[in-house]
C-alpha cells in the first residue's frame, strides 16, 4: 500500500466527488480512516429537521474535518412559514458551535424572512462563527437586512461575498470603534443597495479585488465615492451596471 501521505493527497483530488469517497472508504480500514476528513470536508446543513437529527448524530465525530460548511435556510411554504413561525433555525443553532476548524461559511436563505426575524441563537452562533481565526471565507446569499457590524472583530477574513436581489444595505452602517478584517477580495452581487452605507463600511478594509454588479441602485452617482475609498489598493475591478440599466 502506498504511504498514507500520498494517499491522503490523492482524495484530496475527490472532495467533489462524495459516491466515490464513500466506496474507497469501505475498501480498507486504513483507508475509511483516511477518507473521513475529506468525506465531510465539504458539509451542508438544511433546515430540514430530519436532516438535522442525521447530523447532529455524527457532528461529534466529523466536526473537526469540515472545512467548508454550507448552511441553506430554504423556504417551504408560506403557510408552513406562518403556522410554525419556525425555518427549524434554532435546531442548526444547536450544531454550529461544534464546528471549530471551518476556512469558509456560507449562509443561502431564500425565505421572505430578514436577518432580524431568523432565530435569536441561530443569529448568535453563525456571528459566532465569523470570528473563528480559522475562517477566511464568507458568501451570503438571499439574506435581508444582514448587518456589515457583524463582521467587527472578524480579523481572519479575507474573502466576503454578498450575493442575492434580497439584500439591502438601507439603514446600515458600521461601528467605527471596532476593527474590521482586511479583505482582500469583496464581491457584491445582485443587491439591492443604497451605497452610503457600504462606503462607511468601506474605509475599514482595502480590498485587492472588487466585484461590483448590483440590482439597483437609488443614486448611481454614489458609486464614485465607494471608488475613492479603494483607489489605492485595489489591483482588480469588475463593475457590471447592465442591471440597473433595466430600471432606469
Amino acid at each position: 500500500m502506498l504511504p498514507p501521505e500520498i494517499i491522503d493527497h490523492i482524495l484530496s483530488f475527490l472532495h467533489s466527488d462524495r459516491i466515490t469517497l464513500e466506496t474507497c472508504s469501505r475498501a480498507h480500514p486504513i483507508l475509511f480512516k483516511l477518507v473521513q476528513q475529506h468525506l465531510y470536508t465539504n458539509t451542508i446543513i438544511r433546515n430540514d429537521p430530519a436532516e438535522i437529527v442525521r447530523l447532529s448524530k455524527l457532528v461529534s465525530d466529523i466536526a473537526n474535518y469540515v472545512r467548508n460548511l454550507h448552511i441553506m435556510i430554504e423556504w417551504r411554504g408560506y403557510m408552513h412559514f406562518n403556522q410554525t413561525g419556525s425555518l427549524n433555525e434554532e435546531d442548526i443553532a444547536m450544531i454550529l458551535p461544534k464546528f471549530r476548524m471551518l476556512r469558509k461559511i456560507s449562509l443561502d436563505d431564500d425565505t421572505p424572512s430578514t436577518w432580524p426575524k431568523l432565530h435569536e441563537r441561530f443569529r448568535a452562533a453563525f456571528i459566532q462563527c465569523l470570528h473563528l481565526p480559522s475562517l477566511i471565507e464568507v458568501s451570503i446569499h438571499g439574506t435581508r437586512e444582514f448587518p456589515l457590524t457583524a463582521f467587527a472583530n472578524c480579523m481572519s477574513i479575507k474573502k466576503l461575498t454578498l450575493d442575492g436581489t434580497l439584500f439591502t444595505f438601507n439603514n446600515l452602517s458600521a461601528d467605527s470603534t471596532s476593527p474590521y478584517p482586511q479583505i482582500e477580495s469583496l464581491s457584491i452581487q445582485g443587491c439591492h443597495a443604497s451605497l452610503p452605507p457600504i462606503t462607511s463600511w468601506a474605509k475599514t478594509c482595502n480590498p485587492h479585488s472588487l466585484g461590483f454588479c448590483p440590482l439597483y441602485i437609488p443614486d448611481p452617482s454614489e458609486l464614485q465615492p465607494l471608488l475613492q475609498v479603494w483607489s489605492n489598493t485595489l489591483t482588480s475591478l469588475e463593475i457590471d451596471l447592465g442591471l440597473i440599466r433595466l430600471f432606469h
